[in-house]
């Protein structure tokens, strides 16, 4: 299994990241360009919430399922990939207060490709290079939806 960490300092109250996240439109905010999203059904983030989805690299939809856990408005959540094309996918949400106007986010993923042709076509849309653009795109824009 792999795993993969992203920790970074935002200059804004924990609450405004919390914010950020539980808003309906977060997976569409931090999806990142070239990458189209398709909601398919989504519930309010809570205990065991899913939100249903299709990822489009451009003509290649790739539907998910994601189950949200441990959830806490103060400290974050867990998506876990319930239906979707790996074989393990668990994507930490994490934050903690450093200050009154300081916050320190934490992204980690879990992740297996399966040993089919799906899991050659997640090698390869999945692959170092892309994660390394997810997670730089991602604290990007939650800094700037922070400031905002």
């Amino acid at each position: 299994m792999k795993e993969l960490i992203d920790t970074y300092t935002v200059r804004a109250p924990a609450e405004k990241i919390a914010q950020i996240h539980f808003s309906p439109n977060a997976l569409k905010q931090l999806t990142p360009p070239g990458i189209r999203i398709e909601i398919l059904s989504q519930d309010p983030i809570s205990e065991n919430s899913v939100t249903h989805f299709k990822l489009w690299f451009g003509p290649l939809p790739i539907e998910w399922e994601a189950q949200h856990q441990q959830v806490s408005f103060q400290e974050g959540f867990l998506d876990i990939q319930r239906k979707g094309p790996f074989r393990h996918w668990k994507h930490y949400h994490q934050w903690k207060s450093l200050s009154v106007n300081e916050t320190q986010m934490t992204e980690r993923i879990e992740f297996e490709h399966t040993n089919n042709l799906q899991g050659l076509f997640t090698r390869l849309l999945f692959n170092p290079i892309a994660m390394k653009f997810f997670f730089w795109y991602r604290r990007k824009k939650i800094t700037r939806l922070a400031l905002s």
